[in-house]
């Protein structure tokens, strides 16, 4: 009796898991503000910001420059003038937590990404895709395992 309940118990969670596959990515290309919290990112924010500007699902990347005293202000602005989809509001060392909230007070999408200025986020998969479709299906907010690179280009 106790091995008919441990089968059905394992055929119940591989249902589950088969279920749980079929799902696909929200169709919501362009409908992302990426906010990225920059303090002396000189080494890696221009790769962050071009891995970005690729994501399909990206609409603009918002740059918010907490006080940082390094190239990071001149890279960023830079960027801002060769493209209209990255947008920079540059503040007063105030911590990254206020770098986020300075960012989502200009971002308009109707989806927020929050990362790291050295987290690499990969222009060509659907990741930005199947976690907003995480919060279509109702998650208040949804997480992911970032992998960050100090040497993109």
């Amino acid at each position: 009796m106790i091995s008919l309940v441990i089968i059905c118990i394992c055929l119940l969670s591989l249902i589950w898991i088969v279920g749980q596959r079929k799902h696909h990515p929200a169709p919501a290309k362009g409908e992302v503000d990426a906010i990225v919290p920059a303090f002396n990112e000189e080494t890696c924010i221009s790769g962050t910001i071009k891995s970005l500007l690729r994501n399909p699902y990206v609409h603009q990347v918002i740059v918010v420059n907490d006080g940082s005293t390094d190239r990071t202000a001149q890279i960023v602005d830079m960027m801002a003038a060769t493209s209209p989809r990255v947008r920079v509001v540059h503040q007063r060392n105030a911590g990254k937590g206020s770098a986020l909230m300075a960012g989502l007070a200009v971002s308009n999408a109707k989806y927020v990404y929050l990362t790291d200025a050295d987290t690499r986020v990969p222009w060509d998969d659907d990741g930005l895709g199947y976690m907003i479709a995480e919060v279509e299906r109702g998650a208040d907010a949804v997480g992911g395992i970032a992998l960050s690179d100090l040497n993109m280009a």
